[in-house]
């Protein structure tokens, strides 16, 4: 599942949506309710760009990313107790409403 659609006339790719500084990104502010949520709502955009897709994941795989950032312990507990994550045992999906506030505050034009 490559992209995610909106409605009838939008389809998102995760390449559709802007997390770059030098494009001018500066943060997913007041869009999903936490500066943590933000935080973690980027690194969620930045895995799903190198995937190439919004497909589900395990959380060994996002990790494993997030720590080629020298990042460790990557939490989306308050993105899955929101629903813009779905937890389906163990895999996570990412809602509609993840990528729809994503695309929202910072499409790539």
């Amino acid at each position: 599942m490559h992209a995610i659609e909106l409605d009838s006339h939008v389809a998102v790719d995760p390449k559709d949506i802007n997390v770059d500084g030098d494009k001018g990104f500066t943060g997913f502010w007041d869009t999903f309710g936490t500066c943590e949520n933000e935080s973690a709502a980027v690194f969620l955009v930045l895995f799903a760009q190198k995937r190439g897709s919004w497909d589900p994941f395990m959380m060994v795989a996002m990790e494993k990313f997030y720590q080629g950032f020298n990042h460790r312990n990557f939490s989306l507990m308050t993105l899955v107790e929101r629903g813009f994550i779905e937890d389906r045992g163990g895999v996570y999906h990412f809602a509609y409403e993840f990528v729809g506030r994503a695309y929202g505050a910072s499409p790539a034009i």
